[in-house]
């Protein structure tokens, strides 16, 4: 089985995308900057992208054959900024 991993899961894009995805045989894991509640379609976890170590880690385990990054991009590039 493939998998696939959505960087914004949570969101109204990541949750559609997630559902057309499992419909096709996927198996889909989702990563969120917030907790997404029970209103998603794939298994979900609370990841901060702007921590390498993490994102490293999680990659290397999950191995997905697809990544789709679904978060508004002007939220991130305020959110590094801050950083």
């Amino acid at each position: 089985m493939r998998t696939a991993l959505i960087i914004g899961a949570g969101g109204q894009d990541g949750r559609l995308l997630a559902r057309f995805l499992l419909a096709r045989d996927y198996n889909v894991r989702g990563w969120t900057r917030a907790d997404p509640g029970t209103d998603t379609a794939c298994d979900c976890e609370v990841v901060d992208v702007l921590q390498r170590g993490t994102v490293e880690h999680n990659l290397l385990t999950l191995r997905p054959v697809e990544a789709q990054f679904r978060c508004p991009c002007s939220r991130l590039a305020k959110r590094s900024s801050n950083h």
